[in-house]
């Protein structure tokens, strides 16, 4: 959506759709047509609502997910019910593992079993495979904090299947997509194990995307997915060639700030423009760190909209406090220290992030202390002692 008349206008058409199918539905309990347009409705509703009201567009999902497991129970072998039980399931993982990844990935690995089971019987058939290459990186981005080898061995499954789907189907553009996804996903967490073919993988995944924007230049979608490897090739470079990494990430930078002009309600199209942002700013921090600085506060300032307009986005305030993190590195301003720390508690008291944040609070602490021991050492034995708590 472009505007937030655009959004209110299609929550508005949803949830008329939504009412209409709501009657369609409780006239005809019977009717699984009915029954599917209500689910279809619901998801619609839900997606929408996700970041301004996730309480309700949780509850939303949970009534779409409640109808597609009745569906289960009742014809558990029947492959649309599957299907349909499936993109249901996917649907709400991936808004609740903003907030709840554990109870996420037990809704992806549902829809991973059923898929895989329906991928083994129609073995030769591409959307059984693509179906079980899609439920493979959801699961494996969802658990990849807490078992990286678990997930690296899902992404490599899935990069199989990619392969061979893509080589069946030089010409389909939703093949090679599929390629590109699964090459950086493959790569993304061989960078720091293997950095050289996690670069080789970047740059085979970046060579596919450049073939598929000169082919369509206008499709936005494309160019969303240019930048993403424009940036993840810069990553790869930045040690051993950081003129060609800070290249890549302007190129990057270019893209994003065009989508993100052209779609300033765009919440993916924003945190796009901040992660470019970043890392433009990070490559020269040493040699113009006034525009480093300058670039990250634009960041932080994307980041701190994308995290106040979406409270229950555990995501997006973990990336604000990146954010905070790196200005607090660059200018040692202990406003932006406090502040990230003060973040950083507050996303540690959730049970389902306080591992994940919990770690990287213990870190700013530790870094924190560091650069306050010489002007405040009082200060500096609090931070380290509330580190070793955690």
């Amino acid at each position: 959506m472009n505007s937030r008349n655009e959004l209110d206008a299609a929550l508005a058409n949803a949830q008329r759709e939504l009412d209409v199918a709501r009657q369609q539905a409780a006239a005809a309990p019977n009717d699984r047509n009915a029954q599917r347009n209500l689910v279809i409705g619901l998801d619609q509703v839900a997606s929408i609502l996700q970041y301004s009201d996730y309480v309700a567009a949780i509850d939303l999902y949970e009534q779409a997910h409640g109808i597609t497991r009745q569906w289960v129970e009742s014809t558990p072998n029947d492959r649309q019910t599957l299907s349909d039980h499936c993109v249901c399931l996917n649907s709400f993982a991936s808004v609740l593992q903003r907030n709840d990844p554990e109870a996420a990935g037990l809704l992806f690995e549902e829809a991973l079993s059923i898929h895989r089971r329906i991928a083994e019987a129609f073995p030769d058939e591409p959307q059984a495979l693509r179906d079980l290459l899609f439920s493979l990186n959801k699961a494996a981005t969802n658990g990849k904090h807490r078992d990286p080898s678990a997930a690296l061995t899902r992404y490599q499954e899935a990069l199989d299947i990619a392969r061979h789907l893509a080589q069946i189907a030089p010409n389909n553009p939703t093949a090679q997509r599929d390629l590109v996804v699964s090459l950086d996903c493959v790569a993304n967490l061989l960078e720091q194990s293997d950095p050289s073919t996690a670069l080789n993988l970047y740059q085979e995944s970046l060579a596919i995307t450049r073939r598929m924007v000169d082919a369509a230049p206008d499709d936005l979608g494309m160019q969303r997915s240019l930048a993403a490897s424009l940036s993840s090739v810069a990553s790869a470079l930045q040690d051993s060639d950081p003129q060609a990494a800070l290249n890549h990430y302007q190129q990057a930078l270019d893209i994003t700030r065009r989508l993100a002009a052209a779609a300033p309600e765009d919440r993916e199209a924003q945190q796009n423009l901040s992660a470019s942002l970043a890392g433009v700013a990070g490559m020269i921090e040493d040699s113009d760190r006034d525009a480093a600085i300058g670039l990250y506060k634009e960041a932080l300032a994307i980041d701190r909209h994308l995290s106040q307009t979406a409270p229950q986005d555990f995501m997006a305030h973990e990336n604000r406090a990146k954010s905070l993190i790196m200005l607090a590195q660059v200018t040692n301003d202990p406003e932006y220290w406090e502040d990230s720390i003060q973040l950083l508690r507050a996303m540690s008291s959730s049970q389902a992030w306080r591992e994940r944040a919990g770690s990287v609070l213990k870190q700013v602490l530790v870094a924190y202390a560091e650069r306050l021991d010489p002007p405040d050492p009082a200060r500096a034995a609090e931070l380290r002692a509330e580190a070793q708590e955690l």
